[in-house]
């Protein structure tokens, strides 16, 4: 498959304009329309953490609307964890608690922004080959975007559009109850030992250069 043939999804909506329509409402109550009950900390949490790491807020809110529509009870059929749907070796290679609102969306947004600095920074597709990364493994991922992320890359271009549309960024968001994660009796008990960006990297190349020897497909998640 030729390089370019994925440039058709380009985010070429990812300009950080300023534009938005006059009916602009606030994130917390964009996420509000998905999960009520969390809107106010969530939109807090993405804020915060986007900002902690420089990445546009609306671009993190249009990854985790298409991957768990902002609920951290949230579980993919390959594992993957909450709001943000990390695999658990990924959070427990981040250093994070995936049960855990905040830190599963500080884990995902720092992750997104790792694959985003692990791109050439000239790139103009940059964008696409971190969400194909964030979609699929990064050890699927060498220079060009896996066909079967093209949906998930054009799904969160179509989001990120939507959100452009229709909020206002500059909106405060309304209160920001702190939600602490108080594991029951019968809760997974979270360990985790924390990997450096190198290793994560390392780790992910490792696992993929295993399952082709071994003829296994790998997990999209």
């Amino acid at each position: 498959m030729k390089t370019d043939i994925f440039k058709y999804f380009l985010l070429t909506s990812i300009c950080f304009s300023s534009c938005v329509s006059a009916q602009a409402m606030s994130l917390e109550e964009y996420i509000a329309q998905e999960n009520p009950q969390d809107a106010p900390y969530i939109a807090q949490a993405i804020y915060d953490t986007s900002s902690m790491y420089g990445v546009d807020p609306l671009v993190m809110a249009s990854i985790f609307y298409v991957e768990s529509r902002y609920h951290n009870n949230a579980v993919s059929p390959a594992g993957a964890l909450g709001i943000a749907q990390l695999m658990p070796g990924t959070a427990s290679d981040l250093g994070v608690n995936p049960y855990d609102i905040y830190q599963n969306i500080e884990g995902g947004t720092r992750y997104f922004k790792e694959l985003l600095d692990s791109q050439n920074p000239s790139d103009p597709y940059r964008y696409n080959l971190a969400l194909s990364s964030y979609n699929a493994g990064p050890g699927n991922v060498n220079g060009y975007s896996p066909t079967y992320t093209y949906d998930y890359i054009r799904t969160v271009t179509d989001v990120y559009n939507d959100i452009v549309q229709h909020v206002d960024p500059t909106t405060p968001v309304k209160s920001t109850p702190r939600l602490e994660y108080t594991p029951s009796s019968d809760s997974q008990v979270w360990t985790y030992h924390k990997k450096s960006k190198k290793e994560r990297l390392a780790k992910a190349i490792h696992k993929l250069k295993d399952e082709k020897k071994h003829g296994r497909a790998r997990e999209r998640y």
